[in-house]
């Protein structure tokens, strides 16, 4: 992991003990967490011009996926194959937090490599894994709310979540191509069907402001046909608003997640 000052110089670098594909959390007071293929979650302590070990974690499979903090403290983070679980820690100290006197554990049917996701409540825990398994899991006890089959491997795509006229809906695009709106609520599908984007999913959609307006980008450059598209769905229906075809001719496809100006008028990706 590296830290660069705001001139671009190297302020420190610290080693885990394999690749690193998740992004670093950074918390408020400053402790940077990221997860390792070596199956660790590391605290870090920025001292300037090195990092310290606060805490690590051992997990039983490599820690892909980014882990997201709550406001009382508590880190939730995720293990690919062979590990299959969710975990919670105190981000203090990486010491599970307690439900019914046991460890905070959430169990999925394989392994999970995307991000998760909170509820603005903090109420509920959305997990996607390698099974096309999309979980709600109550924060509180580590039960299953949900469970929603998207039918093909949520990879690398964190659940983005919204609120379309006034109800929560989860977003998100598996490797078959498809893309699904869920009730957060409920986990029942919220389109008619998942629109066919002809192309994989592998990053986080982006949203508009006023969650009418979803954007997503597809990875193709296996089948030959040029799919890969950057396109904008309405949110509320998956209808397409538009379609982006004029891309350079040799466009390999997306991994990367689109991000949206602040005042909205402009995606980059």
């Amino acid at each position: 992991l590296y830290a660069f000052s705001a001139g671009g110089s190297v302020k420190w670098s610290y080693a885990t003990g394999g690749p690193i594909e998740a992004t670093p959390l950074v918390s408020r007071d400053g402790t940077v967490y990221v997860g390792s293929n070596d199956g660790r979650m590391y605290a870090l302590k920025d001292g300037g011009s090195s990092a310290s070990l606060i805490w690590s974690y051992q997990a039983g499979g490599p820690v892909f996926g980014s882990a997201t903090i709550d406001k009382d403290g508590y880190l939730y983070f995720a293990a690919a194959d062979p590990d299959k679980r969710v975990f919670c820690v105190d981000s203090l100290n990486g010491k599970p937090k307690l439900t019914g006197g046991n460890p905070w554990v959430f169990t999925a049917s394989a392994g999970v490599q995307a991000a998760l996701t909170l509820n603005d409540a903090e109420t509920a825990l959305y997990v996607a894994d390698v099974s096309g398994m999309v979980y709600s899991v109550a924060t509180a006890t580590a039960a299953q709310n949900w469970v929603y089959n998207a039918g093909a491997t949520v990879y690398s795509s964190a659940p983005a979540l919204a609120s379309v006229g006034g109800v929560d809906h989860l977003f998100f695009g598996t490797v078959e191509g498809k893309f699904h709106a869920v009730n957060a609520a409920t986990g029942a599908l919220a389109w008619a069907d998942a629109v066919d984007l002809e192309g994989q999913v592998f990053s986080t959609p982006a949203i508009s402001a006023d969650g009418s307006v979803v954007y997503v980008a597809t990875f193709d450059n296996i089948s030959g046909l040029d799919r890969s598209r950057v396109l904008a769905l309405n949110a509320s229906t998956g209808a397409m608003v538009w379609n982006e075809a004029s891309l350079p001719s040799f466009n390999p496809g997306f991994t990367s997640s689109p991000s949206l100006s602040v005042d909205g008028s402009i995606l980059y990706i």
